[in-house]
């Protein structure tokens, strides 16, 4: 069986798609199986799709140029091939002529590029109006992403022996050929026994004494461990444990294909029927529950405020769940607002939402779905902040959907749009969190908490079990007017009851062999450092 090798390059490029067809030419009759976005992606099909099966490929050539580092495409493809596993086992860089890997001021020039282009696209976003900008948000995300990427592998591909178009011209790919035959060989031999040893000779853990590092211990980890191959943290994630791996020269966290961190935090993707959400990690921590009494707009229900202490982190959807989610899970979209697919899903009761945990519990084994308590929305809303918003003590209609004709403390106003918009419409929270202001009220897990000003330790509301028995809602909707969107405001609706304003965010939580819950990300430590 021929082993296949996925080639990625600026298609664009004449140089680069010219040099592609070389090594194809080469590698005919070598079995070896070249896929290529011109032989692998047809006529409406997607390509990003194809990008992604670049990163989980096993052998992967990459054909680096001046071109490659300012495409979109060939990022998103570099990256994907960054998080996956084993990057210098399973990268064959070919370098051409004006990609030059060993000079730092080269890589500057690439580096001010991305810059540029996410310095542009921000100020192009405050020019359009905001209805139009979910997309494209996520695009300034990866723009962003691009920045890091450039910066956090530059070392890596220097120091990687490559081919350079200066000295192999379009026919002598030999050592390249070599090395993807040493592969497909290596694939192909059986793989030896385990070998255990004899339990009268126990092996003992190997204890190197290793310098102290420089390395700083991220607010959602517990503990960094380390190795002979450097620094890390094991994340479990859906059942898989990750490494990511410290990079000391651009000190950024590197993650793999479904876990990751920015500068919002760790994040991880779930596949949920062919549509990947992102989860946010909400480290356990304190925060102060309600609001002052001199707060703007506040209902005497919101106090006194008080301490709680969440002893146990979570996976929250870093968006409200969207219509597309939705159908993909459930089948089906009872939405009133079916404009985008990705404005958030409306017109569900809690009861409803309760079959869709169940379903992406199915999807999911050995996870539990459930939407965050009263408590934990508000500690995830807040995101470190103590103002009115999880921003500051004003709100401006370009930071939230809501109905912009009310002003709050004085502020500015706009337009009513009367309508949900898509669930990345606006800027994310300090912990990375989408529109936990307006656009929908989103359902949790228990109901409506009186306070009394003492101390709570993961506090519940009631969670009555009749048919009307009530649930607490959160973060105000398109309708409401600003006061409504704080923070700290509470509301509560049957669990029965279904609205054009009610929609829901869900977290989850990997289980124990007994099913219960343990709190992640999880580590085997070895050391600190």
């Amino acid at each position: 069986m021929a082993l296949k090798v996925y080639v990625s390059y600026a298609w664009k490029a004449e140089e680069d798609s010219g040099v592609v067809a070389a090594l194809e030419t080469a590698l005919a009759g070598q079995g070896v199986e070249l896929v290529r976005d011109v032989r692998r992606v047809g006529y409406g099909e997607s390509i990003r799709a194809f990008m992604d099966e670049i990163g989980a490929a096993d052998q992967v050539v990459l054909v680096l140029s001046e071109a490659y580092f300012r495409s979109p495409y060939c990022l998103y493809e570099l990256r994907a091939v960054a998080e996956h596993r084993d990057f210098r086992r399973r990268v064959h860089p070919i370098v051409l002529a004006g990609c030059d890997l060993h000079d730092p001021l080269w890589w500057v020039t690439i580096v001010r590029y991305w810059e540029g282009k996410v310095g542009e696209l921000k100020v192009a976003l405050t020019e359009i109006d905001r209805l139009n900008i979910g997309p494209l948000n996520q695009r300034l995300d990866e723009y962003a992403d691009f920045r890091r990427l450039v910066a956090g592998h530059m070392a890596t591909l220097a120091d990687m022996n490559a081919l350079t178009e200066k000295v192999h011209r379009v026919t002598d790919f030999a050592a390249l050929v070599a090395r993807l035959q040493s592969c497909s060989e290596a694939a192909a031999l059986p793989k030896p026994a385990v070998q255990h040893p004899e339990p009268s000779q126990p092996v003992l853990p190997l204890v190197v004494e290793l310098p102290t590092l420089d390395v700083p211990t991220p607010c959602w980890a517990e503990k960094v461990e380390h190795d002979g191959r450097g620094a890390f943290i094991s994340v479990d994630w859906l059942g898989v444990r990750h490494r990511l791996e410290w990079d000391a020269r651009s000190k950024l966290w590197w993650g793999t294909k479904d876990v990751g961190v920015d500068q919002n935090g760790l994040f991880g993707y779930a596949d949920l029927g062919g549509v990947r959400q992102r989860f946010r990690w909400i480290p356990p921590g304190e925060f102060w529950m309600g609001s002052p009494a001199e707060e703007e707009g506040r209902f005497a229900s919101e106090g006194p405020r008080h301490r709680v202490r969440l002893t146990e982190g979570f996976w929250l959807a870093d968006t409200a769940c969207s219509q597309s989610v939705w159908q993909a899970v459930v089948g089906n979209n009872p939405s009133y607002f079916r404009g985008d697919p990705q404005n958030p899903v409306e017109r569900v009761s809690w009861d409803d939402v309760q079959g869709f945990l169940r379903e992406v519990e199915k999807r999911l084994p050995g996870v539990k779905a459930n939407l965050p308590t009263e408590a934990e929305w508000e500690y995830a809303c807040r995101a470190g902040s103590e103002t009115a918003f999880s921003w500051g003590d004003g709100i401006a209609p370009e930071q939230a959907n809501y109905d912009a004709r009310a002003s709050y403390a004085q502020g500015p106003t706009g337009d009513w749009r009367q309508k949900t918009l898509p669930v990345k419409s606006y800027a994310p929270n300090a912990w990375g969190l989408y529109q936990m202001h307006g656009n929908v009220w989103e359902w949790c897990a228990d109901g409506w908490r009186e306070y009394d000003g003492a101390p709570q330790v993961d506090p519940r509301g009631a969670e009555g079990g009749e048919a009307w028995a009530s649930r607490a809602i959160r973060g105000g909707a398109w309708l409401c007017d600003p006061q409504w969107l704080r923070v700290a405001h509470q509301d509560g609706r049957s669990r029965r009851v279904c609205l054009r304003v009610l929609g829901f965010r869900f977290s989850l939580k990997s289980t124990g062999v007994e099913g219960e819950d343990k709190r992640l990300p999880e580590t085997v430590t070895t050391r600190d450092v």
